[in-house]
């Protein structure tokens, strides 16, 4: 079985023209296939794709030497647009990263959270909802507002997300993922769709945005469980 990535926060960072600007993190976590996510959608299912293409199954290996190895694989040369290293770390290394980026296109380090205390508390308040796919094709740096200051400020709204959860303090937690979701949009505007209504403490879009799941943060259920892979 194949896990998929669900990002939390600092989407993008993990592209040099973001973090040459201003350092900062992408927080993931590696999802257990408990459903069949769909495609374009924000949980990484190209990358997902790739490591079918080459194994059939996600190899028994060290996970981080596997995320370089799967990154390399979605990334052959000639290829137009980088995917970022968050996909392939979120899938391949267990429980909950956050990674670092510094100008380069793979983090200078990674931090992995396996407290299961931690890991249950996020389960028991991030859940998601499918909203429309995101168009294929749509080009999302067409119109940005990339910036030092507006790349600063993503990189701490995604420092303030980490300490929320690993204090696991719910509001300060649902605060920081809506502020990094609302930076995004000011960056990417492309981003920005029309969203069901929303009843809960913080939300996002997955990955890119655009479309796909929407990641809420809540202190009951208000959507889909995930399950957190441990292992």
């Amino acid at each position: 079985m194949i896990p998929y990535r669900l990002d939390l926060a600092g989407g993008w960072l993990d592209q040099p023209f973001m973090s040459g600007l201003y350092p900062g993190s992408v927080i993931t976590i590696s999802l257990e296939p408990i459903m069949e996510y769909e495609e374009c959608c924000g949980m990484a299912t190209s990358t997902r794709r790739s490591i079918l293409d080459l194994w059939g199954e996600l190899p028994n290996m060290n996970p981080l030497q596997l995320s370089k190895i799967v990154f390399s694989y979605d990334n052959k040369p000639g290829t137009q647009y980088v995917s970022g290293a968050q996909d392939s770390i979120g899938i391949c290394v267990p429980g909950l990263t956050k990674h670092h980026y510094d100008g380069q296109y793979w983090p200078q380090t990674i931090e992995i959270c396996q407290d299961d205390t931690v890991l249950d508390w996020l389960e028991k308040h991030v859940f998601i909802q499918l909203t429309q796919p995101r168009p294929r094709g749509l080009d999302l740096l067409k119109i940005s507002n990339i910036s030092y200051d507006n790349v600063m400020l993503l990189a701490e709204a995604t420092d303030k997300c980490w300490m929320a959860i690993l204090k696991k303090n719910l509001q300060e937690f649902a605060d920081a993922v809506t502020l990094s979701f609302e930076i995004q949009k000011m960056i990417f505007p492309i981003m920005n769709i029309k969203l069901p209504e929303i009843n809960c403490m913080g939300y996002k879009l997955a990955g890119a945005g655009g479309g796909g799941y929407l990641v809420m943060i809540n202190d009951k259920p208000c959507g889909d469980i995930i399950k957190i892979r441990r292992k």
